[in-house]
């Protein structure tokens, strides 16, 4: 009973994802040209959220995150700017958009 209470919140985290994921397989499986994904939307935090959508190639997931030091905001800003530069594995790139 305490290991079922314990992998609650990972339960209720991964269940979104896995929707998208057996979406994005029906959108790809069926071809379909325009697919209508539902934008799924998991409020994490006091003003941060995911969303996340399945799309007919891939899966978006998006993280709204606030950092309320400026500190913070630089070594994100940093940090995704060095990612999004990476040469690593270009097939595999993380797309990254900084707003």
């Amino acid at each position: 009973m305490v290991k079922k209470l314990s992998l609650l919140k990972r339960n209720l985290m991964a269940q979104p994802f896995e929707r998208a994921f057996e979406q994005q397989a029906v959108f790809e499986k069926e071809k379909q040209t325009n697919p209508t994904p539902d934008l799924m939307q998991i409020h994490y935090r006091e003003q941060e959220a995911i969303y996340i959508q399945a799309q007919l190639d891939r899966v978006t997931v998006i993280f709204s995150i606030l950092f309320k030091e400026e500190t913070d905001r630089i070594f994100g800003k940093v940090f995704l700017q060095v990612r999004m530069h990476s040469k690593f594995n270009n097939k595999h790139r993380l797309y990254v958009l900084i707003l």
